[in-house]
């Protein structure tokens, strides 16, 4: 009994030696732009705000962005979060209250159209099933 276990115990430690461990990648700290890359795709890529990437380059408003050109992926040393946008934000006291407007009565069943039925459901003579028009 004690050889079974023994051997068991073997294998065990011999299967999970055998087994390696992924190895944990960090994240890359810049970017080398391709052609056709975009820095959406880029942001997509690794996870990050497209915003800010561009913020943090300093890409300006229209965030052009060039083959081989080297993107920072991570916030430069000593920068603080984003930077507000400049516009003012509107207080509960500036809200003028909305009027009222009536609600108006639910719909009521109306026929489609006005006229005699040519050919009703079911079975006819003749090829073809459904409503004729």
């Amino acid at each position: 009994m004690t050889s079974r276990l023994a051997i068991l115990l073997c294998c065990l430690l011999l299967i999970t030696a055998c087994g390696g461990g992924t190895r944990w990648q960090d994240a890359p700290q810049t970017h080398i732009v391709r052609r056709g890359e975009t820095l959406f795709a880029i942001g997509w890529r690794y996870g990050k705000d497209p915003n800010d990437i561009a913020a943090w380059n300093r890409l300006g408003d229209g965030s052009l962005i060039y083959p081989g050109q080297v993107l920072r992926l991570t916030r430069p040393p000593g920068s603080t979060a984003r930077p507000s946008s400049g516009r003012a934000t509107a207080s509960n006291r500036d809200a003028r209250p909305l009027p009222k407007i009536p609600a108006q009565p639910a719909p009521k069943w109306r026929w489609p159209t006005a006229g005699r039925v040519d050919v009703g459901f079911g079975e006819k003579p003749g090829p073809g099933t459904g409503v004729l028009i």
